[in-house]
């Protein structure tokens, strides 16, 4: 149980990180584009949801990848 709170600890202060950015991503976007005259708030959604893909689409391959440093699978981390 205990571990199970610093786990929702944990999310809750991710979650408050990742809303504080977004806003102040937006935030920005607004200000270009109220400088430039132009609408760029679509292209920067999008630049972000490619950008989360491609991520994620990296971060599973690396992590399926043999190649990958797995310290559980060293023979030296085992205790006999």
């Amino acid at each position: 149980m205990h571990s199970l709170v610093w786990f929702g600890l944990a999310l809750a202060v991710f979650g408050a990180a990742d809303g504080l950015i977004d806003v102040s991503m937006n935030a920005h976007a607004i200000a270009v584009e109220k400088e430039t005259g132009r609408h760029i708030m679509n292209a920067c959604h999008a630049a972000w949801s490619i950008g989360s893909a491609v991520g994620s689409l990296l971060g599973g391959a690396a992590i399926s990848s043999p190649h990958t440093t797995r310290p559980w699978a060293w023979p030296w981390w085992r205790s006999p």
